[in-house]
C-alpha cells in the first residue's frame, strides 16, 4: 500500500549518500565512520530529550497537586490548639451555667410554679379584696391575740380598778376597728394583721415568681444557643484540623514521591548531557572533515541530505504502518466473514512485518490450524477485496478462475461480493464454475460476456487468443 515504496526509497538514499561519500574526491573511510557515528549519537540524544521530556510530564502535575496543598497550609489559622481549648473552655463554661439555671427552673417549681398556676384573675381579685378589706379597718389588727392579752395584764396591773373600760377600748383599737366597721363587709375576718401583711406579700410574690420564671426560661434558650453555637465552631474547627492534617500527610507523601522522581530526571538530565558531550566533537570532527575540501562540500551535503531524507523515511514509516495495517486488517476480516460461512475466524490482524494472526472469538491464534484449499483461497480473495477496497472504486480488479476451489455456498457469496464492487471487475472462470445459477445471482451486473478462444498459428509458431461475444445463459 506503498509502505514498499517508502521503504525502498529509503534504501535507495542511503546508497546514493554511500556512492556520493565514495566518489568525493579525499574523502576517507574515517570520515564515512564520523557520519555514522554523528548519525547514532544524534538518535541517542533525541532518544535520552524525549526521555527526559516525558519524566518532564510527569512530574508537572505532581509538582502543581504539591504546591496547591503548600498554598492550602501557608493560610494562617493561629494557635489552631489553643483556639481549641479556648473554645472548649467555653464551651465547658456555658454547659455549666445552663446547669445553673435549670437547677434554678427545678428550685422554682417548689414553690414559684405552683403559685404562679392560681392565675392572674383570681390573683388580682384576691389583691382586691384584701385592699377593701385595709380600706374598711385601717391596715387590721395590731398584732396577735397573745399579744393583746398580756397588753391587757399589763394594763390592769397599771390601772386601779383593772381598767375595765380602758381594756374594752384597747381592745377595738387592737382589733383595728372591726366594731366600728358596721354592716360593711369583710372579705378575710380571719386574718389579723400580720397574716393580712403576710398575704399580700405572697401575692405579690406570685407575681415577681412568674416574671422571674420567664427570665429563667429565656436565659435557659439564650445559654442553649450560646452552646450550639460553640459547638459548631469546635466542630469546624476540627474539621479545619482534619483537613489539614490530611493535606501534611499527603504533602509528605507527594514530597517523597518527587524526591524519586527527580532523582530519575537528574540521572536523565545527566544522561542527556552525556550524550551531547559525545555527540559535540564527533560533529566538530565531521565539520572539519567537511570543511577540508570545497569541491566536496556540495557532494556531501546532498549526501547527507539523503541521509537524513533516508531518516525521515524510517521514521515515516514506523509511525504510518501500523495504523494502515490495521486498517487493511480490518478491511480483509470484514471480506472474509463476507465470503466465508463459518464462524470461527473472528479478527485477522496484520503484522507489520507482513505475518498474518487469526483469531477466534476468545482471541486465541487460530493460524496454524490446517485449512482447506478452498477456505485459503477465501482468505486471498479477502485480501484481494481489502486491497481494492482501500484502493478506492476506480481501480480494477482482475481474477483469474475464483471459484475453481470452493464450494456452492462459498461461490455464492464470493460472487456476491464481486458484484456488489463500485469499480470494474473482470472473472476470467471455466464453463464448470460459472452456469445458469450463477448468471442468474448477477443478471445485473454484468455488463458484457466473451469467450477466449485459442487460435493456432503456423506450425512452429505460438497461437493467439481471441475475444468472442458470448451469450450466457439465462
Amino acid at each position: 500500500m506503498g509502505l514498499d515504496a517508502i521503504t525502498a526509497l529509503a534504501s535507495d538514499l542511503r546508497d546514493y549518500a554511500r556512492d556520493r561519500s565514495r566518489d568525493l574526491k579525499g574523502v576517507s573511510e574515517r570520515d564515512e565512520s564520523l557520519r555514522a557515528e554523528a548519525h547514532d549519537l544524534r538518535l541517542a540524544v533525541t532518544a535520552a530529550a524525549a526521555h527526559l521530556s516525558a519524566i518532564d510530564a510527569e512530574i508537572a502535575p505532581v509538582l502543581a497537586e504539591r504546591d496547591s496543598l503548600v498554598n492550602f497550609l501557608a493560610v494562617p489559622v493561629g494557635d489552631s490548639h489553643a483556639e481549641m481549648q479556648g473554645l472548649l473552655e467555653s464551651e465547658r463554661k456555658e454547659s455549666m451555667e445552663c446547669d445553673r439555671v435549670r437547677a434554678a427552673i427545678v428550685d422554682a417549681t417548689a414553690f414559684d410554679i405552683p403559685l404562679a398556676m392560681i392565675g392572674s384573675g383570681l390573683m388580682t381579685k384576691l389583691r382586691r379584696s384584701l385592699s377593701s378589706d385595709a380600706a374598711i379597718h385601717g391596715s387590721g389588727a395590731i398584732g396577735s391575740e397573745n399579744d393583746l392579752q398580756l397588753l391587757l395584764e399589763r394594763l390592769g396591773g397599771l390601772i386601779p380598778g383593772g381598767g375595765g373600760d380602758l381594756s374594752e377600748q384597747v381592745r377595738r383599737a387592737w382589733a383595728g376597728g372591726l366594731d366600728a366597721a358596721g354592716t360593711d363587709v369583710i372579705h378575710h375576718p380571719y386574718l389579723d394583721r400580720a397574716q393580712h401583711r403576710e398575704v399580700e406579700a405572697a401575692a405579690q410574690a406570685i407575681s415577681e415568681g412568674r416574671a422571674r420564671v420567664g427570665g429563667m426560661l429565656e436565659q435557659m434558650a439564650e445559654r442553649k444557643a450560646s452552646v450550639a453555637a460553640l459547638a459548631n465552631d469546635i466542630a469546624a474547627r476540627r474539621q479545619q484540623d482534619e483537613r489539614r492534617a490530611a493535606a501534611r500527610e499527603t504533602l509528605g507523601t507527594l514530597s517523597v514521591r518527587l524526591d524519586a522522581m527527580f532523582e530519575k530526571r537528574d540521572l536523565a538530565a545527566a544522561k542527556l548531557a552525556e550524550r551531547e558531550a559525545d555527540l559535540a566533537p564527533v560533529e566538530d570532527k565531521l565539520a572539519g572533515a567537511l570543511l577540508s575540501s570545497r569541491e566536496a562540500a556540495p557532494r556531501a551535503r546532498r549526501a547527507d541530505r539523503a541521509r537524513a531524507l533516508a531518516v525521515f523515511a524510517d521514521q515515516l514509516v514506523e509511525q504510518i504502518a501500523p495504523r494502515h495495517f490495521d486498517r487493511f486488517a480490518a478491511a480483509v476480516t470484514k471480506h472474509y466473514r463476507i465470503l466465508s460461512h463459518k464462524s470461527d475466524v473472528a479478527g485477522i490482524q496484520i503484522l507489520t512485518d507482513g505475518n498474518v494472526v487469526i483469531r477466534d472469538g476468545s482471541g486465541r491464534d487460530i493460524s496454524d490450524l490446517r485449512r482447506s484449499a478452498g477456505e485459503s483461497q477465501i482468505f486471498a480473495m479477502a485480501l484481494i477485496a481489502a486491497v481494492g477496497e482501500i484502493a478506492g472504486p476506480a481501480l480494477p480488479l482482475i481474477v483469474d478462475t475464483p471459484f475453481g476451489r470452493l464450494d456452492t455456498m462459498h461461490r455464492a457469496s464470493a460472487l456476491e461480493s464481486f458484484a456488489s464492487r463500485a469499480g470494474q471487475t473482470i472473472l476470467l472462470v471455466q464453463p464448470e464454475e460459472f452456469g445458469a445459477r450463477e448468471h442468474e445471482q448477477i443478471a445485473g451486473r454484468i455488463a458484457g460476456a466473451f469467450e477466449i478462444a485459442y487460435r493456432s498459428g503456423l506450425e512452429g509458431s505460438i497461437g493467439t487468443s481471441v475475444l468472442r461475444p458470448e451469450v450466457l445463459a439465462a
